[in-house]
């Protein structure tokens, strides 16, 4: 990876692990829907209560990473306004 500007790799990580994020967070919405139109007391209905409660535990720790690997170039940007000693507009 070539890049001039400074975190770039952390920038980069910061914004796959957010899409990586999004995927798991569909699969989770696909299962729930799922589960409650499997019928009850069936294997299916395990294997989807299992797949959740991964799914639950994937998600933690990749946010768990995304927080690692935030920079300050990922904040969003403030809508309140502040004086100019702030330390917001660096």
């Amino acid at each position: 990876m070539t890049c001039d500007e400074p975190n770039c790799q952390a920038i980069a990580v910061y914004s796959d692990l957010n899409c990586i994020l999004e995927l798991v967070s569909k699969e989770m919405d696909c299962v729930e829907d799922e589960y409650h139109k499997t019928q009850d007391n069936t294997h299916a209905k395990i294997n989807l209560k299992e797949r959740a409660i991964s799914l639950d535990e994937i998600y933690d720790r990749i946010s768990d990473l995304i927080e690692v690997v935030n920079v300050p170039e990922n904040e969003p940007i403030k809508d309140k306004e502040c004086d100019d000693d702030c330390d917001c507009h660096q």
